[in-house]
């Protein structure tokens, strides 16, 4: 009598480990036991055609082995038993009479039994939650006190050309050394490594003699240039950095170092792949692998970004891109020219999460006799400034002037009659005004709207006119 056929495992996700795998022709089959619960020892197979001549098949199983692969944490294996007995869990569907495997992700940390949710007792996973009285209180770890926290996301922004690199090669410098921070600079600490993504500067030209100049020991410092990882061929091949699915990667460069205390990312722009950066979900999305790979590694990471030209505005909307960035970071310092001394950089506040409110800090980019590159100059004093107002300063000045040119110009146009809006933009652009402008003068320049009437009195549309006494303004 032939055995009676199992019923397929419930769809949902459970823990899970490869116990076999072996090569048959063309494909990789991979034996997934499910571990604890109702279904321990519950073997499902997945078949994984690497190498069939259907592109669709071969590209959609070599996506799955690199999802397996970062599951288990093994992101380059050299043998398929290099996956055997790894926890992770593996989401679970039934079609018809059979199981399917339709995803793998890495194995949540474990949970207190007073924690766990009913689904762990039943062998599937649930969400990792925690009773905050069995939490210990923590102090924030600071890498530069009350400026750059060890674990967090720290951002820095500014104009191009300020010095934001000579300013992160510096703080590297430091790190690499021990040497005190600028404003303690008798303070020394125990140095430590640190890991460079730069896509702006060249690492032999530009970077080294950076740091060479900052007096860095370049022996604690890495620059990663590139990811090899499987295409979607297969093949393995030399590829930029894409944080938004290369995190692991990066992790795996800290790990090979001694002492690591800080990853520099510069720009950040540069390493977001497909990211859509003015996205808000998409990018604390990326952020967010950003942020707990700075956590679980206990590194500072300092990212570098520009600022838009969003004259007026709050500094915190003055990031380039989504506001996700300035969310997601825990302190964020804007780098800007003092309008007084161009040669003058402010470091200021614009957020700061995890400390009071501190003052800024002032440098310059100096070169000594005979040194062909410079370095960062600290100023000894703090600096009392708010990034709102300096990196508001020139740029409201400016604005104010253009509209109260605007202004003029309008009511020069409309004091001989009413002139349609269309009409008004148009000429305002000949002028050199853009609408935005126009617009904010519309109201400076006593302006009004009001119907716009044919000679049978109909209205045909709406039209500019000077203000006359007691009217009422419509728009």
């Amino acid at each position: 009598m032939a055995a009676k056929r199992r019923d397929p495992v419930p769809q949902g996700h459970y823990d899970a480990r490869i116990v076999r795998s072996q090569f048959v022709g063309n494909r990789l089959d991979l034996d997934f036991e499910i571990i604890g619960g109702p279904h321990d020892g519950r073997v499902i197979t997945r078949k994984l055609y690497l190498h069939s001549p259907d592109a669709n098949t071969k590209r959609r199983d070599i996506s799955d082995l690199e999802r397996i692969c970062r599951a288990v944490g093994v992101l380059v294996p050299k043998d398929s038993r290099d996956l055997h007995n790894i926890p992770m869990v593996v989401h679970i569907g039934v079609t018809g009479r059979r199981n399917a495997l339709l995803g793998y992700s890495c194995k949540p940390r474990p949970m207190s039994p007073a924690a766990a949710p009913p689904a762990a007792a039943a062998g599937l996973a649930g969400p990792s939650i925690v009773r905050l009285s069995d939490v210990e209180p923590e102090q924030v770890r600071w890498l530069w006190p009350s400026r750059i926290a060890t674990g967090k996301l720290t951002l820095v922004a500014g104009d191009p050309g300020l010095g934001k690199s000579f300013l992160t090669l510096d703080i590297a410098a430091r790190v690499s050394t021990g040497a005190g921070w600028p404003d303690a600079p008798n303070v020394p600490f125990e140095p430590g490594d640190v890991v460079l993504l730069s896509a702006e500067d060249d690492v032999a030209d530009t970077i080294r003699p950076r740091l060479d100049a900052a007096g860095a020991d370049v022996a604690r410092i890495v620059a990663i240039n590139a990811v090899r990882a499987p295409d979607k061929q297969g093949k393995v091949s030399a590829r930029p950095v894409d944080l938004s699915q290369d995190v692991e990667y990066v992790e795996a460069a800290i790990g090979q170092l001694a002492k690591p205390k800080l990853v520099v990312v510069d720009p950040i722009s540069a390493y977001m792949g497909e990211t859509d950066s003015h996205n808000n979900a998409e990018t604390r999305a990326m952020l967010a692998k950003l942020a707990d790979l700075a956590s679980r590694r206990q590194v500072a990471v300092v990212c570098v970004s520009h600022l838009n030209k969003g004259a007026g505005r709050s500094a915190v909307y003055r990031v380039t891109g989504s506001l996700g960035f300035v969310a997601a970071a825990r302190t964020v310092w804007s780098v800007s020219r003092d309008e007084h001394d161009h040669e003058r950089r402010l470091m200021l506040p614009i957020k700061n999460n995890l400390a009071r409110d501190t003052d800024g800090l002032a440098y310059s980019l100096y070169a000594s006799e005979g040194a062909v590159t410079p370095r960062v100059a600290w100023e000894d004093e703090t600096v009392a400034m708010i990034a709102d107002d300096v990196l508001n300063a020139g740029e409201d000045e400016s604005s104010k002037t253009a509209v109260e040119q605007a202004a003029e110009w309008l009511r020069e146009l409309l004091a001989v009659g009413p002139v349609k809006p269309a009409d008004v933009i148009a000429r305002a652009r000949d002028a050199g005004y853009s609408e935005s402008t126009v617009q904010r003068a519309k109201r400076r320049a006593g302006v009004e709207s009001v119907a716009h009437r044919d000679d049978d009195n109909k209205m045909t549309g709406w039209a500019w006119r000077l203000r006359e006494p007691d009217s009422q303004v419509v728009s």
